[in-house]
């Protein structure tokens, strides 16, 4: 079928009622995600232009994508640990540190380094005490216990995975497992993805959808 709206960007999905979804948002984190939103009006991410010539996405795109949102949380949330699934370009990474308070650390997880990335954002002195990134495939529960003590410290986690359906249940299954010490918030990349339709569908736990106000592909928000 023709797609009806001519877009640079298009992905096949489908609207679902919400009076039956299964997570519903607490009052708690929908205060959160209005004061992220105000926060995340007001960042500007354009330094991140000067890194590279192939700058696609626009960082300061809002709404459309989630880069400012991201950040307006971390000012929102105040986290001490951060951890993010999927490094990729940096692009996420670089505009959470771009507003972390001092003494907070950012944890990056990929299966390649940083470097090998195409056309990565970061740069070698972005890391340190605030950013570190490990290559390790937290699919293998080799590696998810050797970093089950990292992940019980979060306080933000931002899953940005393979998007196939599996691996993102993979992770909300490992996060069930962990003891955390303060329950983090989740955020979930490209909800509205067909393969990630029956993942976001069926967290549990108290979410919400903030795609209006984050990526196009859709934003999801979890108490975990």
């Amino acid at each position: 079928m023709k797609s009806p709206v001519n877009a640079a960007h298009q992905e096949y999905t489908m609207l679902y009622s919400q009076h039956d979804n299964p997570g519903r948002p607490t009052e708690e984190l929908m205060d959160l995600v209005i004061l992220a939103i105000s926060h995340a009006r007001k960042i500007d991410l354009s330094f991140l232009r000067t890194r590279t010539e192939k700058i696609y996405p626009d960082p300061n795109e809002f709404p459309g994508e989630h880069y400012r949102l991201l950040a307006g949380l971390v000012m929102a949330l105040k986290p001490m640990v951060i951890i993010e699934i999927g490094t990729e370009r940096g692009m996420s990474c670089i505009s959470m540190k771009s507003v972390v308070p001092a003494r907070t650390k950012i944890y990056t997880f990929d299966v390649r380094p940083w470097d090998e990335m195409d056309s990565p954002i970061l740069r070698q002195d972005d890391f340190g005490p605030s950013l570190t990134q490990y290559v390790a495939d937290l699919n293998e529960p080799a590696n998810q216990e050797k970093f089950k003590e990292l992940f019980i410290d979060a306080d933000l986690i931002f899953m940005d995975a393979a998007k196939d359906g599996k691996m993102e249940r993979v992770f909300l299954t490992y996060f069930d497992t962990i003891p955390f010490k303060r329950l983090p918030i989740l955020v979930v990349d490209d909800i509205n993805n067909w393969n990630m339709l029956a993942i976001w569908r069926g967290i549990t736990k108290p979410k919400m959808d903030v795609s209006s106000f984050g990526h196009f592909t859709g934003t999801g928000i979890v108490q975990l």
